[in-house]
Formats: structure tokens, sequence, C-alpha cells
């Protein structure tokens, strides 16, 4: 069987439009999983952050003298030294390891309410974007 002259090549035409098809289709897979991985990243940064808030919330919630403002700072400088400022060292310590040195919190006491504020940029993102966790405790 013989193919006719206007038919030669076409198989292999048909072969590159496949492949090209198919690269297409594996670069939008890959942003896809670039993406995925970006925002898995900023949920696991939201999860530390909400948990580290819970932990000094709940450190307010179990010292009797917490309500003298004893806990508030701003900056990630706490105001009291002590037992208290020694805890809320470690507490910023704790979240510039996991969130990075973009770390920004407070802890505002006014009205026998604390609010905690703890707000990092996120580098990984392709523009710089900012997030904040607020949470307010009444005593």
């Amino acid at each position: 069987m013989q193919c006719k002259k206007f038919q030669s090549g076409v198989s292999l035409l048909e072969v590159m439009i496949a492949m090209l098809v198919l690269g297409i289709g594996l670069l939008g897979v890959a942003a896809l999983q670039a993406s995925s991985v970006r925002n898995t990243q900023n949920s696991y940064e939201r999860t530390i952050a909400i948990v580290m808030v819970d932990s000094v919330i709940e450190s307010i919630r179990a010292n009797p003298n917490a309500g003298a403002g004893a806990y508030a700072m701003s900056d990630c400088v706490p105001a009291s030294g002590g037992l208290i400022g020694e805890q809320l060292t470690h507490w910023v310590t704790r979240l510039q390891q996991e969130l990075g040195d973009s770390v920004k919190c407070s802890i505002v006491f006014n009205n026998d309410r604390y609010v905690v504020e703890v707000n990092w940029k996120d580098e990984r993102q392709s523009e710089m974007t900012e997030t904040l966790i607020r949470t307010a405790v009444v005593l």
C-alpha cells in the first residue's frame, strides 16, 4: 500500500501537535502544583499563628495576676519583667522562629480585655502580603 503524496508526514504532524498539547497541559499542572505548595505554606503559617495566640491567651487566663495588664506589650517587647516578661520573650522567640523575622506582635490591655495581634509578611507569595491574626479575651 502506497501513501499518496499529499498524505506524507501527516502522522508526524499529528504527533507534534499532540506533544504540544501535552506540554501545555504539563505546564498547567506544574503551575497548579506550585500554587498548591504556596497555599499549603500559608495555611501552615496561619495555623502556627493561631496556636501561638491561643497559647498566650491560655497563659493569660491561667494567671490570676493578669488583670493588671501584666501581659501588655507592643512591638514584640514585653512591658513587664519577671516571670511574665520571660514567658512573653520566649513566646516572641518562638513566633519569630516559626513565622520569620518579619513577625510583629502586640498584646493590648484595656478595661479587663486583652487583644492579641500577630502579623507577618509572606515572602513566598508573588507579592509581599501581610497576614493578621487578632483575638480578644475578656477576663
